[in-house]
């Protein structure tokens, strides 16, 4: 603020709060070695202005304190975010108050958008909602002075959380249209670490039934009851001791897991076996939960083998598009090809990119193409391309879909295993390796 001051820069108490989450989240990329990029057409908005002199100094005081080095281009950030939000004192908090409106109604039609489409609620989460205010008003004005923050781990933060990057895809579209901007995959990354964040909450606030059957007595029961009971401490949880008859006359059907020393077959509910209480391991267990009810029968009922296209032809993306599109048709899903949206691919790294549908599909669409050559995807080479959609009613399993193929496409020797033999058969042992794993 002695900078400020000593330059007679008046900003809004506002602004100011701008300018300090500007400093925040540019600390956390300079410890990352991670600095902005400028060309001369955005150094030339503040080229021998008072507000570069401010921007150098303030870069200066930060360097002190912090015993850092910081580029030229870090003063000129700093410059034009003073330029921008340099003020006129009497019309200044008309004009924040009509941006903090319509930041909020913004926000507001992202949450009402993926509670039509999904039936997910982040109204109440006022968490999430504080967390984007602040991100997106500093994002806003990033993009609309020319400015992207560098995001090395975009890829992985895409790939690792395909569920919160379906969520974000639906906020970048509405934060484009309404502030005539285009969000940059550098950006998008770090709003799906705030949806997935989001989502990671809701989960957690989830209380599960958890039926415990132990074949050596009820003492070894409440033993793992307990630690159960102390895993997921704060978690509405219903967890009972349950007997092997109860179980067989209603199917575990009142249960959402079960905890067993002994083999079981029940149909309706996932069974993690341990041998006794003293083997019971709560690391397996929480993995288990991952992926819980969702078994691989159950994916080859979902991804059937006519689902998967290989050897796709292309030598762009618009004509793999068409090529898809035809493959689609012929194999009577015209209505699916009709409703993908192809003109947002996601490049998720390591080869992979992923599409959504326009509109809610009828179920879950899910849908493989291996290309017969790389095409280039936002200047990246994509050989494989998942379209991974679903209605409302299918949002669980589609959530649980999604976390099973984000275990699967961070983990680099199951990905590198599938690209040496890919095949229908290859790509669903990786996925029945990742429940495995999970289980």
């Amino acid at each position: 603020m002695k900078v400020i001051r000593n330059y007679e820069i008046q900003l809004s108490p506002f602004s100011v709060e701008n300018l300090s989450i500007h400093i925040l989240v540019a600390l956390r990329r300079w410890f990352l070695f991670d600095y902005v990029v400028t060309d001369e057409s955005i150094a030339d908005k503040v080229k021998d202005t008072l507000e570069l002199e401010a921007g150098r100094e303030i870069v200066e005081k930060l360097e002190n304190e912090f015993g850092i080095v910081l580029p030229e281009n870090e003063a000129i950030y700093f410059a034009l975010h003073l330029k921008s939000k340099r003020i006129n004192v009497k019309a200044d908090p008309f004009k924040n108050a009509e941006e903090e409106i319509k930041l909020q109604n913004t926000i507001n039609e992202v949450f009402d958008t993926i509670q039509d489409r999904f039936g997910i609620d982040f109204h109440s989460d006022s968490i999430i909602e504080n967390y984007l205010m602040l991100h997106l008003r500093a994002m806003i004005e990033r993009l609309e002075i020319g400015f992207a923050v560098r995001n090395t781990q975009s890829f992985e933060q895409r790939r690792e959380f395909l569920l919160a990057t379906r969520m974000t895809r639906i906020a970048d579209r509405i934060i484009e249209n309404n502030y005539n901007i285009t969000i940059p995959e550098n950006e998008e990354g770090f709003i799906v670490l705030y949806f997935n964040f989001a989502l990671y909450r809701m989960d957690k606030n989830k209380g599960l039934n958890i039926g415990i059957v132990n074949g050596d007595g009820r003492p070894e029961g409440i033993i793992i009851l307990n630690k159960i009971a102390q895993a997921r401490a704060g978690i509405p949880d219903n967890i009972s001791l349950v007997d092997v008859a109860e179980l067989e006359e209603n199917n575990g059907s009142q249960l959402d897991i079960i905890i067993s020393t002994t083999k079981l077959h029940i149909e309706r509910t996932p069974v993690i076996v341990f041998e006794n209480s003293s083997t019971f391991n709560v690391e397996r267990f929480n993995r288990a939960l991952d992926s819980f009810s969702f078994n691989i029968q159950k994916i080859y009922e979902i991804f059937k083998p006519e689902y998967y296209y290989s050897n796709v032809k292309g030598s762009d993306i618009n004509e793999v598009k068409n090529h898809i599109t035809g493959l689609l048709t012929n194999n009577n899903e015209a209505e699916l090809a009709k409703n993908i949206d192809f003109s947002s691919p996601i490049d998720l790294g390591e080869g992979f990119a992923l599409l959504f549908c326009k509109n809610e599909p009828k179920n879950i669409a899910m849908r493989f193409f291996s290309l017969k050559r790389a095409v280039i995807v936002d200047h990246s080479p994509v050989q494989f391309i998942i379209v991974l959609d679903a209605s409302k009613k299918c949002f669980n399993d589609y959530s649980k879909l999604c976390n099973i193929l984000s275990k699967m496409l961070v983990d680099s020797k199951t990905v590198a295993s599938f690209k040496q033999e890919h095949s229908y058969q290859k790509f669903m042992e990786c996925i029945e390796s990742t429940i495995n794993y999970l289980g």
